[in-house]
């Protein structure tokens, strides 16, 4: 398997994104090399957090060598 390289932003208004593979990690993007990750069973495992401090409208960009995927998401403020 490629490399990949995850980035995102909010799309709805002003806000930050950010990714983390351990604690205290604040990354704008992240970037796993060829082979990284990659289970027995052919998935590839990428443990690590999404981070945003407000609701909103987000959208993450997956780039592999042969494509680009874009995933939106909504993230609700949880009741009290």
């Amino acid at each position: 398997l490629g490399p990949i390289l995850i980035r995102g932003a909010r799309i709805d208004a002003r806000g930050d994104m950010r990714f983390a593979r351990t604690t205290g990690d604040h990354q704008r993007e992240v970037y796993q090399r060829r082979g990284q990750g990659v289970q027995p069973n052919g998935w590839r495992a990428w443990p690590g957090l999404l981070m945003v401090r407000t609701p909103g409208c987000y959208a993450l960009q997956i780039d592999g060598p042969t494509f680009t995927e874009v995933i939106v998401i909504r993230v609700h403020r949880l009741a009290p």
